[in-house]
């Protein structure tokens, strides 16, 4: 508990130690009964802050989700739509059901308001991860609203940018690594495209598990691979126990740390914005 206690103090004392509010543009809000009744609502919500699921098309059309929706609009990603009381929680200055699917990085790192999105962007991720979801308790069961190929794309665009830029591997270097540590971003490997194929296949020959499929599809985590053998044990007559089990040591796999020489040496092409701390890594690796 103590060591639970002090990562979460740490969190945020650094996080609040770069939020200046008056240069974010948003003037602090009071305290709001209904707004902290949304969020709890949102957390036992089916589709949680979500209304339904879209694609974003690159030249702005939204399109209901069908295959290859925005074929003809230059592309886009598709996501959960936003509902009303999320959209105005946001206009409020409540940065919360981020996306970074199709983010373009120069653009929101410019943001003058970028600091505030950043740190209220962690502090999400922060609670999903110590409060079982949190807005995106039943959400993250919720097939589509995540992609989760593309949100780590868009978090791998944003920390590289970041990490080139000399104030964010200087004062903010604390909050870049946070980012790190929170934001899904590692790039998409065989293993990855391994574990969804295989929970696509048991999930066509079991309607049971879709739901599953849905969390490993969507917002997979290190956790999957106890719920996949919890998924097993709790269903005794399943056929092919064997492809289930497999696909948790593929899960497990797929979470289990690179070796750190390796890992130092791949991560220092990306600090370009110094050129000290790259050495600093290469000569440790």
């Amino acid at each position: 508990m103590r060591k639970f206690s002090a990562t979460i103090l740490t969190i945020f004392i650094t996080l609040a130690s770069f939020t200046v509010m008056a240069e974010s543009g948003h003037s602090a809000q009071p305290s709001n009964s209904k707004h902290r009744t949304w969020i709890e609502q949102m957390k036992q919500a089916p589709r949680g802050p979500f209304a339904n699921i879209r694609w974003y098309c690159s030249d702005g059309t939204v399109l209901p989700p069908k295959a290859y929706a925005c074929k003809d609009h230059g592309g886009g990603v598709q996501h959960g739509q936003r509902n009303d009381q999320t959209r105005t929680l946001r206009e409020k200055g409540y940065w919360i059901a981020n996306f970074l699917a199709g983010v373009d990085a120069k653009t929101e790192v410019a943001r003058e308001d970028f600091q505030d999105r950043y740190n209220q962007l962690l502090i999400e991720k922060f609670l999903i991860i110590i409060d079982d979801g949190w807005i995106m308790r039943k959400a993250q069961f919720y097939r589509g609203a995540f992609q989760e190929e593309d949100e780590r794309e868009g978090a791998r665009k944003l920390l590289t940018e970041m990490a080139a830029q000399a104030e964010w591997i200087g004062l903010r270097y604390p909050a870049l690594r946070i980012g790190v540590r929170l934001l899904p971003h590692g790039e998409d490997t065989a293993s990855v495209q391994m574990v969804r194929q295989v929970a696509a296949s048991l999930s066509d020959q079991d309607k049971g598990f879709k739901t599953l499929r849905g969390k490993i599809h969507g917002s997979p985590d290190a956790g999957d691979a106890k719920r996949v053998r919890d998924y097993v044990a709790k269903n005794e007559g399943l056929e092919n126990k064997a492809k289930y089990l497999e696909l948790a040591d593929e899960i497990d796999s797929v979470y289990q740390a690179a070796d750190l020489p390796d890992l130092l040496q791949e991560n220092a092409k990306y600090f370009t914005g110094g050129p000290w701390l790259q050495k600093i890594l290469l000569d440790a690796a």
